[in-house]
């Protein structure tokens, strides 16, 4: 369901109810975790190699909270900033250059959607909100950071670009588009 390679070359995937595999490239070999449980959002690895995980699903669809991933111990953890998240769902994180976290969502109901930007140095964390379409208030495709003025939320037919040099937020509607059809 979603994939991403991080900074130490191991694959990772988000599965339809087997949990998240790791794939270590050079020894060709899986490592599974959270059997039985769904991982929609592309997971993220931390520097200190824990993986943080957005919507995680149980079997009967019961939502969990997004947590982080021990590969240590093999148990999860809560985000350090739970409070903020805990009423969000698709929830993405990405890392910036500094290091610090960024985690994208929208809350249950579909009136708002938030990025939160948190430094884990300083545990310090600031909230910046974003109008939801009430049609696809659970759809946070993904999250991708390019440079500090380009952090972009995807959603379905808008894209998001956040500039903390301004703290404002840039809309990009783009609308269904047929197959083939020049965006």
């Amino acid at each position: 369901v979603s994939s991403m390679t991080d900074q130490f070359g191991i694959v990772w995937f988000g599965t339809n109810a087997h949990g998240i595999r790791q794939f270590n490239t050079r020894a060709a070999a899986f490592k599974n975790y959270l059997p039985e449980l769904s991982v929609y959002s592309a997971p993220f690895t931390d520097a200190q190699g824990d993986v943080w995980l957005g919507r995680i699903n149980q079997p009967v669809f019961k939502s969990l909270l997004p947590n982080r991933l021990n590969l240590a111990t093999g148990h999860l953890m809560p985000y350090p900033f739970a409070a903020l998240v805990r009423d969000m769902f698709a929830l993405c994180t990405v890392a910036d250059d500094a290091g610090d976290l960024w985690t994208s969502g929208q809350n249950r109901g579909g009136q708002e959607g938030k990025l939160i930007h948190y430094q884990p140095a300083s545990g310090r964390t600031a909230v910046f909100q974003y109008a939801v379409d009430p049609q696809h208030y659970f759809d946070v495709l993904t999250l991708r950071y390019e440079a500090p003025d380009a952090i972009w939320v995807y959603l379905p037919y808008r894209m998001l670009r956040f500039s903390q040099l301004t703290r404002q937020f840039t809309a990009y509607d783009y609308g269904p588009l047929a197959v083939g059809e020049p965006s």
